[in-house]
C-alpha cells in the first residue's frame, strides 16, 4: 500500500488531542455534578444510558476523525496500466424546443427542420465511420 499525500499524516496529533479533551471534560462534568448533588443521590435520579451514550459519541467522533485523516492520505492498494485508443468522437446538439419552434413561418415548421437537419448530420457522421 502506498499513501498518495503522506502530508495529512501531521493531523494524527489531533487523535490525542480529543482523547485527552474528552477524559478532561469527563472528569470535569463528574465533578461538576458532584457540587450539585451527593452521588448516591445522582445515581438514584440520573440516568445511566446519558453516560453510556456520552461514550459512545466520544469514541465515534474519534474513530471519525482518525478514518478522515487516513481517507485524506488517499492510500492507493497497487495500481495497473492499460493502454488502449479512443475512437470516435463527441458531438453535442443543442435544440431549442420553445414554442416559437412551432410557427408556421416556414414550411416545414422549425422544429421539423431541426430534425431533419440532425438527421442528416448523424447520417454524415456514420457515414464517415463506415468509410474508416
Amino acid at each position: 500500500m502506498k499513501l498518495g499525500n503522506i502530508f495529512y499524516l501531521l493531523f494524527l496529533w489531533l487523535i490525542p488531542t480529543l482523547l485527552l479533551f474528552y477524559i478532561y471534560s469527563i472528569r470535569k462534568r463528574k465533578r461538576l455534578i458532584l457540587k450539585f448533588a451527593e452521588l448516591r443521590l445522582i445515581e438514584k435520579i440520573s440516568d445511566f444510558s446519558s453516560r453510556k451514550i456520552y461514550y459512545v459519541k466520544a469514541v465515534l467522533i474519534l474513530s471519525a476523525c482518525l478514518f478522515g485523516i487516513f481517507a485524506l492520505t488517499e492510500p492507493k492498494f497497487g495500481y495497473k496500466w492499460e493502454e488502449f485508443e479512443r475512437k470516435g468522437i463527441d458531438v453535442v446538439i443543442a435544440v431549442d424546443v420553445s414554442k416559437s419552434m412551432l410557427a408556421n413561418d416556414i414550411q416545414p415548421s422549425r422544429l421539423e427542420r431541426a430534425k431533419r437537419k440532425i438527421s442528416d448530420l448523424l447520417s454524415i457522421v456514420q457515414g464517415f465511420f463506415n468509410a474508416l
